[in-house]
């Protein structure tokens, strides 16, 4: 891949590293002729020719372009424009006009940092030098770390950035759009993560500033994280929605929160059902007449939060079997994210009984399909409804 950077002494480094390949660096008067040779070795590269390092600004004008590359030298702004100075302008100016603003900020800030602490590849190359194949390359190095819908949520982002800038911010001098050519990895089966049994009793336990832990282990000062928790399950709610509830959106007297002023995900306004122990858990945070609920805690420090939850109540686990002398599920609490709480809550909702559309009402799902995802009943608990049917589960006698 190439890379184009400015020296102190003002003039223009070029810099190509492939697998295989030694590394090459020329340096120019001009950031156009840096652009011209990176593109025109990383061509002869391509074309199967070894280039030694240090060999000077080579002639390679006969070589072919790739299909869909732009002319190299030329004054368009993607010539001129790296793709982290893009997404930190996509960032800034378009992120902010979504729903998912925050996720989207996230992302984009993980991936300017730095390679070496996880930072995109391609974020300091020139865009009309960024390929199709590069794109290939960096998919996947990145399956071998991230799941494919995670890489396909990365990709389909990154092509609406590129995208955007040539629809609407004068990047039409790109011709192609490398992170839309790029063929994606096949989707997932889609998550299924539950609690398993005592794992609500462990997370409960190192939430909870009453409860009883092994020596050694001090309990939190907070009981906050531990209502939040029962809410997370109990609604159903999204974390961006949880966390900007307001009291003024909370009748008592119905035991209902209501959403319609609130910008969710989908765009759906709904009114969300409390039960018992979503009320006690707001009432328990210091009932107000008006303001959020939860004034102080952001998207990113809940996640840090649970994430010293989990390592908590794991302590606690260990702990509790070496007490017991026995051998600790190496599955337990692992693999425990905080969205899973709403997956965990709605499959609840239909072990309670409740039908599709009533279950949507709460969980403001518009897709049966999406909310099959959702879905997905205890074995155990099936099989116990069966022994209690008085006619024998599913067999009939006589049938």
């Amino acid at each position: 891949m190439a890379t184009i950077e400015k020296k102190s002494s003002g003039r223009w480094r070029a810099r190509i590293r492939r697998t295989g390949h030694p590394q090459l660096s020329q340096t120019f008067t001009t950031k156009a002729e840096a652009m011209r040779w990176a593109r025109q070795a990383e061509v002869a590269l391509d074309g199967g020719a070894h280039i030694d390092g240090g060999t000077p600004a080579p002639s390679y004008p006969a070589q072919p372009p790739l299909a869909g590359a732009p002319a190299v030298g030329s004054n368009g702004p993607s010539g001129e424009t790296t793709l982290g100075e893009l997404l930190a302008l996509y960032r800034d100016v378009e992120s902010p006009q979504h729903r998912g603003a925050e996720s989207e900020r996230w992302r984009i800030n993980s991936w300017l940092r730095d390679v070496k602490d996880g930072g995109l590849p391609l974020r300091d190359h020139i865009l009309c030098l960024i390929t199709r194949q590069h794109v290939q390359a960096w998919i996947t190095t990145r399956l071998k770390s991230v799941k494919p819908d995670s890489v396909r949520r990365e990709l389909a982002l990154l092509q609406a950035v590129v995208s955007l800038a040539m629809r609407d911010w004068g990047y039409d001098d790109l011709p192609a759009n490398p992170f839309q050519q790029a063929r994606k990895p096949k989707a997932g089966k889609g998550r299924v993560r539950r609690l398993r049994e005592d794992e609500e009793d462990y997370l409960r336990r190192a939430l909870d500033p009453q409860a009883s832990l092994p020596d050694g282990i001090r309990p939190v000062r907070s009981d906050r994280l531990l209502h939040v928790f029962t809410l997370a399950i109990e609604t159903t709610m999204r974390r961006g929605e949880l966390l900007k509830i307001r009291w003024e959106h909370i009748n008592f007297d119905t035991c209902v929160v209501d959403l319609s002023e609130m910008d969710t995900k989908n765009g759906e306004r709904r009114s969300v059902p409390l039960s018992e122990a979503a009320v006690n858990a707001l009432l328990a945070l210091g009932r107000k007449r008006s303001g959020p609920v939860f004034p102080t805690m952001t998207a990113d420090s809940l996640s840090c939060s649970w994430n010293r939850t989990l390592r908590r109540a794991r302590r606690i686990y260990a702990a509790d079997c070496k007490g017991k002398e026995t051998e600790p599920d190496p599955l337990m609490l692992k693999d425990l994210r905080w969205h899973d709480l709403r997956h965990e809550g709605t499959s609840r909702l239909f072990e309670y009984g409740f039908e599709f559309t009533e279950v949507a009402t709460v969980t403001g799902h518009k897709d049966v399909r999406m909310l099959m995802r959702y879905t997905h009943h205890r074995a155990a608990n099936l099989a116990a409804r069966m022994r209690a049917d008085p006619e024998g589960g599913n067999t009939r006698s006589g049938d």
